[in-house]
């Protein structure tokens, strides 16, 4: 049977995690080549997914990468595996560039991105501490008024039903993780999760704003610790 050991796999994903991104920015899928003719790790870049990495078993190994350091698509031959992931850190190196010259939002997110890792790392300690009944609240009223505010942009047409729903779905799964989530897991989930719905400026607006309250020694937020 031709697949990665599920170690390699992890690998990959601390890899993604050590770049500008996160691994919860790119869809990892790995493959038993003897059932398909494919690669044997796909890498998709969630935002843009024509942005590609696909890591092929040719003795030694290959991989085909979008886009490239020169050309929209490359191809390396002759690779070790670790060549394949120094190759993975190159190549999301090419995607922030890319995703720069084409003139997304992502100037924005990454000014957001340090502001609340700066957070993060100053009040959230790793104790396994979790949320009282009080923080909870906080947390919850705070996360209520976004989708109030949400909602009034599907009300002027500013968002569609669609972008709406997924939204929600984001705000769910945080008060959800609020009840298990210990507080420094329920902070950087949070915060993943908030830059994942960046999209429109209104949107930005909105999530930046509730980001910086959530986080504590952010904007109008009084929860310590613990």
């Amino acid at each position: 049977m031709s697949k990665l050991l599920d170690s390699v796999v992890k690998d990959i994903h601390s890899v993604l995690d050590s770049t500008r991104f996160t691994a919860h920015d790119f869809a990892v899928t790995s493959y038993d080549t003897d059932e398909i003719d494919g690669p044997l790790v796909r890498i998709v870049f969630i935002a843009s997914r024509d942005f590609t990495f696909d890591i092929l078993q040719q003795d030694p190994f290959q991989v085909d990468l979008s886009p490239g350091t020169t050309f929209v698509s490359e191809t390396v031959y002759d690779l070790k595996i670790g060549d394949c992931m120094d190759l993975i850190h190159r190549w999301c190196q090419n995607i922030l560039l890319e995703i720069r010259s084409r003139n997304l939002i992502y100037r924005d997110l990454d000014e957001l991105r340090d502001v609340l890792q700066s957070q993060i790392d100053e009040h959230v300690d790793n104790t396994g501490t979790h949320f009282t009944p009080e923080e909870k609240e906080h947390l919850a009223q705070t996360l209520d008024e976004m989708r109030s505010e949400i909602d009034s942009l599907y009300e002027t047409s500013k968002l569609n039903k669609e972008e709406i729903e997924k939204i929600k779905e984001q705000l769910s799964e945080m008060l959800e993780d609020l009840e298990t989530f210990p507080k420094d897991i329920w902070y950087r989930t949070a915060a993943n999760k908030l830059l994942r719905i960046f999209g429109s400026r209104e949107v930005r607006q909105i999530a930046a704003t509730t980001a910086k309250a959530l986080l504590p020694g952010g904007e109008g937020d009084g929860i310590g610790n613990g």
